[in-house]
């Protein structure tokens, strides 16, 4: 039997991470899975292939069928079953989902959003936490993506998203959250979430009103002003704070991959 060495070899490709990726697949897959039937002689071709998908590396699809001793149906079935498996999530672009859900109209939209969304968020964190944040996980792509069409009123199948990105419900209403709550402008809020939003600003204004004593006192349109500022302000910190919980939250999480 072949080695990860020996495909990657046969396969022109010369990449460590990919060769480390690949040979750990396979120790992990033969664990979960020990018997892929009529696909066992693929399975060493098949995890090479997701270990090129995780790391971006192009991975010769017509090299590697003809490599995996299967034809292409079986094939193609055994690496479903062990990106399934394994639990690969594997980031498709913005282009590619909105193809795929018929959302090209904003194309250009969601891929602005989430540049905006990350340039926030990454600003809301500390460095040891930018340093754990791979921004490049499927599952900040897909929340933006549901998010800014759900805004737009296009509809997106939430389940069928998570099951074409193989992702979790739990986690995925979690990063939900830290969009909403770091970038509110890129996406319609709820009307539940409006109205918390309202009402911890209407108790903010209300603190600022009631002052202490000797405050100096303001003329009626300067204090609404600075209400109005002082409001805005308490309200970007609440949701900064917001969203820094939920991120050590998840942060805690098992690494993925």
């Amino acid at each position: 039997e072949m080695d990860v060495s020996s495909v990657l070899l046969k396969l022109g490709i010369n990449d460590t991470k990919v060769e480390r990726k690949a040979a750990e697949y396979v120790r992990m897959s033969r664990v979960k899975l020990p018997n892929l039937l009529q696909g066992e002689p693929a399975r060493m071709v098949a995890c090479v292939e997701l270990a090129c998908k995780v790391n971006g590396v192009d991975f010769p699809k017509a090299a590697g069928m003809k490599r995996s001793g299967v034809q292409p149906p079986i094939y193609v079935k055994t690496l479903s079953a062990l990106e399934k498996e394994l639990k690969v999530r594997i980031a498709p672009t913005m282009k590619e989902l909105a193809l795929q859900f018929g959302t090209v109209r904003i194309l250009e939209t969601l891929s602005q959003s989430f540049k905006r969304f990350q340039v926030e968020f990454m600003s809301t964190l500390s460095d040891v936490q930018r340093a754990r944040v791979d921004m490049k996980d499927p599952i900040y792509t897909a929340a933006v993506f549901f998010l800014v069409s759900k805004r737009h009123k296009l509809a997106v199948d939430q389940k069928q998203l998570l099951a074409r990105m193989n992702l979790g419900a739990q986690e995925f209403k979690k990063v939900c959250d830290i969009v909403e709550n770091v970038s509110p402008s890129i996406c319609k809020l709820s009307k539940a979430k409006r109205k918390a939003h309202e009402e911890e600003k209407k108790r903010k204004r209300g603190e600022v009103e009631v002052g202490g004593d000797g405050a100096e006192s303001l003329s009626e349109d300067e204090g609404v002003e600075r209400r109005t500022k002082e409001s805005k302000r308490d309200g970007q910190r609440e949701e900064k704070d917001e969203a820094k919980r939920i991120v050590s939250s998840m942060l805690q999480l098992p690494s993925r991959n």
